[in-house]
């Protein structure tokens, strides 16, 4: 699952901005993410921008088509508004990180769990001979005193 980083909420949200307003993206517009002299140029700069295509597809804000070595984000208008309105891929982020968050602590919580269940197991199975026969021993016994009282 493609997932979005903290450095790709800016350049999502910039691209998401312009998709709004101006309903296309092109490559020419975009600033090269690394600070490198190659990465003003398109090829360079269509790979550095693969993971941000296809997030922005993933999400259904837009599509893009890649001619040479250059690429375009066409907006599909209604979601990209909606996504704008929600707060962004910022929103999304952070939703993001709490589904994460809420896995880990679901995960941590089952472990202890099976960790308390264990221990418990232990216990019952160290007890559980010794008030089995307590239990017998006092049945024969309590057996034994009823027949003497009735006969």
């Amino acid at each position: 699952m493609e997932k979005i980083t903290e450095k790709d909420v800016a350049i999502l949200d910039d691209i998401l901005k312009q998709l709004v307003e101006k309903g296309r993206v092109h490559s020419d517009k975009l600033k090269p993410m690394k600070k490198e002299y190659f990465s003003k140029f398109g090829e360079f700069k269509s790979t550095e921008y693969k993971h941000i295509l296809d997030l922005v597809t993933k999400y259904g804000v837009g599509r893009h088509t890649t001619a040479e070595s250059k690429f375009v984000i066409d907006a599909i208008p209604d979601r990209a508004k909606e996504v704008q309105e929600k707060g962004g891929f910022e929103a999304i982020f952070k939703q993001q990180q709490e589904k994460e968050r809420r896995e880990i602590e679901t995960s941590e919580m089952e472990f202890n769990k099976l960790r308390d269940e264990v221990i418990i197991t232990k216990w019952q199975r160290k007890v559980f001979w010794f008030l089995f026969v307590f239990t017998v021993i006092g049945s024969i016994l309590g057996i034994i005193s009823f027949l003497m009282q009735v006969f």
